[in-house]
């Protein structure tokens, strides 16, 4: 077999891009390539995903299915290729703490964090921390840091 990845990776990767249904974005086919793109996101430690990505599918398909038109191998492995950057862009996305409210402490970092640039080019916090205080009062109850959930 060729080696497009690494070895591991390129198991899940051929399972998915072998057989003849590997462009028909049915179910079964596109549950294989969801497979190989969290085997890819976990086991690519060497380089980002997304490092010959594209020219491993283009060069598989060529090698795997030499019947399929060019320009249609191309229209597919973009399609993927897309696939790809939607699951690895919401699988990064991560969980706004004001937004949740599911944890004071989140929403203290957060806040504490915040920064605005004064009129002479320096940053100064958002809120100060009575501010804060009171923000966490408000979404956590008063007693918020004697609650025992928060301990």
């Amino acid at each position: 077999m060729p080696k497009y990845f690494s070895p591991y990776i390129d198991r899940f990767f051929n399972n998915w891009i072998r057989p003849a249904t590997w462009d028909s974005m049915h179910p079964a086919d596109m549950e294989r390539f969801y497979m190989f793109l969290r085997i890819l996101k976990t086991y690519s430690r060497k380089r980002h995903w997304s490092v010959g990505f594209y020219d491993n599918i283009l060069k598989a398909a060529k090698e795997c299915h030499p019947e399929l038109d060019g320009s249609h191998v191309k229209k597919m492995a973009h399609f993927f290729m897309e696939q790809a950057e939607t699951v690895f862009a919401y699988e990064s996305a991560r969980c706004d703490p004001m937004v949740a409210m599911r944890n004071p402490y989140a929403v203290s970092m957060y806040l504490r964090r915040l920064e605005v640039l004064n009129d002479k080019g320096n940053t100064r916090p958002v809120y100060s921390f009575e501010e804060i205080e009171e923000i966490l009062a408000e979404n956590f109850g008063k007693d918020w840091r004697n609650q025992e959930r928060w301990k």
